[in-house]
Formats: structure tokens, sequence, C-alpha cells
């Protein structure tokens, strides 16, 4: 964390505003396979929760807040607002790419919900 640290020290000593977005929740499988799930008679995928995303974050998030000179933005309520995480947007779209890499679509979700605020001039 201390060399975290100290590449947002020297951005800010180069007068830069920092912005530090967390991980995203990570998915147990690909969206691939809760589309294809549907379709054949295995079991179904059991959803990411939030409270096991929070569990497996709680270090992570612990050390983001240790970090001074930056805003850091957090994303797992954008994509578990509820105790289960989402992995489509409201029009079905897979928010995730693989189990960790946002799509397209989920790019564009986080920064329409989450980031926009912090793009905008005088934030």
């Amino acid at each position: 964390m201390a060399e975290y640290q100290k590449y947002i020290d020297i951005l800010v000593n180069a007068g830069k505003e920092v912005f530090v977005v967390t991980e995203n929740p990570v998915l147990p499988f690909r969206p691939a396979d809760y589309i294809g799930r549907l379709f054949r008679t295995l079991a179904p995928i059991p959803p990411l929760m939030k409270s096991s995303e929070s569990v497996w974050q709680k270090e992570y998030l612990r050390d983001m807040e240790q970090i001074t000179n930056a805003t850091v933005i957090k994303t797992i309520d954008l994509f578990c607002p509820e105790d289960e995480c989402m992995v489509f947007n409201r029009d079905g779209i897979p928010l995730y790419y693989d189990n960790d890499h946002l799509s397209e679509a989920g790019s564009n979700f986080q920064a329409e919900n989450l980031l926009k605020p912090y793009l905008q001039p005088g934030y």
C-alpha cells in the first residue's frame, strides 16, 4: 500500500487530482455461463451475494480507506445495490466481459451511475 500511496502523492505533487476506483465485484462464473445454464438441465448458478463479496473485499477496502490525497470511489454498492449483485443490466445485457472485467455495457453503466459526478468540471 505504501508504494500505491507514493504514486498518488507524486501525482498530487504534480498538481493532479487523483481518483481511485476500487475493484468491481468478481463473479463466480463468466456471464455466458449464467446464460447457458438457462437452456440446460444443469443446476442454476448461485448468485453472487454482496455479503460474500464484502467478506472477500474486506481487507482490500480497509486498505483503500487508508489512502490519502485521493478520492476513493467504491464500486460494490453500485453493482450490489441489494444483497444479490448484478450480472446483467435492466435490458439483460451482461455487465461483465468475463468474471472480473467489465463489458462495454458494464463500463457505460459504471461511468453513468457512479463516475459521472466526478467527471464534471468543479466536482
